[in-house]
């Protein structure tokens, strides 16, 4: 496994690997062991992103239930240790994950839901694909349903997981894509209700274990012609709170903000 980069460093990976531009303040420090597997596959650029977004999956977890993880290994091999930042609230994470830069340059220091005008990873897609071939499907209302909108790209926005990864499925089957974005939310809702390691949120782990496996799947169906790459990616972990025994997140502590996430990189089958 590799040390851990921050995750003000996707956006830039993502960049490079995409050829395209970099977002103004954007953190340019990529992520050697995914670049070190995509220049030694000798691909010029990556056709085609997958970027799956399950919500609160911690290095904790990945740890604890390796036999799970073994699953995402198995597709997307490259596994890379992640530092998150501060404060671990999914809103400041993704901005600062999709920006490329510290909550104190995009503005989102708390809990707060408001459209992010920071130059961002999809307006530098907007900018260097079609901008019809642009994704973002996220559970209604959710963070990332919200933060990057008013760009002039394609959003669905559904009930629930469910909802949100047959759309998805049913995009990549029936239209060219070169950047999907798939929010999942289900095992940070039950964190919340039930603790980190309840008997219904290691379901809803596995549900999102599962939902990537499932993408993948059918990209690799649909995509056997382009690059391709798959991401599993996670904001930040949690905790249990020990006055009320349920889970939260939040706090500068290893279970907050230690998460793992993993690459997968896939030159064009002739």
């Amino acid at each position: 496994m590799s040390l851990s980069y921050s995750i003000t460093q996707i956006t830039s990976t993502i960049c490079e690997l995409m050829d395209l531009p970099f977002p103004k303040d954007a953190d340019i420090d990529f992520i050697d062991s995914v670049m070190k597997v995509f220049n030694d596959k000798n691909i010029d650029k990556i056709d085609k992103f997958l970027f799956y977004a399950p919500d609160a999956i911690g290095k904790s977890l990945v740890k604890k239930f390796p036999n799970e993880f073994d699953k995402i290994r198995k597709l997307a091999s490259t596994e890379v240790e992640m530092i998150s930042v501060y404060p671990t609230k999914t809103p400041v994470c993704f901005a600062s994950m999709l920006t490329g830069t510290l909550p104190e340059v995009h503005g989102i220091q708390s809990y707060k839901k408001n459209v992010l005008y920071q130059l961002s990873l999809f307006d530098s897609l907007v900018l260097g694909c079609n901008p019809d071939n642009v994704v973002n499907v996220a559970v209604k209302d959710s963070t990332l349903d919200l933060i990057f909108r008013d760009r002039p790209m394609e959003y669905y926005s559904e009930k629930y997981d469910k909802q949100v990864n047959d759309r998805a499925i049913q995009l990549i089957e029936n239209k060219d894509f070169d950047f999907i974005l798939v929010y999942n939310q289900e095992y940070d809702d039950s964190l919340h209700s039930t603790g980190i390691e309840s008997p219904q949120s290691i379901a809803a782990m596995k549900n999102h274990v599962q939902s990537f496996i499932k993408l993948v799947k059918v990209c690799e169906t649909n995509w056997s012609g382009y690059n391709r790459a798959y991401l599993f990616a996670p904001d930040h972990g949690a905790h249990d709170d020990p006055e009320t025994g349920k889970g939260t997140h939040g706090e500068k502590i290893p279970d907050d903000m230690e998460i793992v996430h993993f690459w997968g990189i896939y030159k064009k089958r002739d």
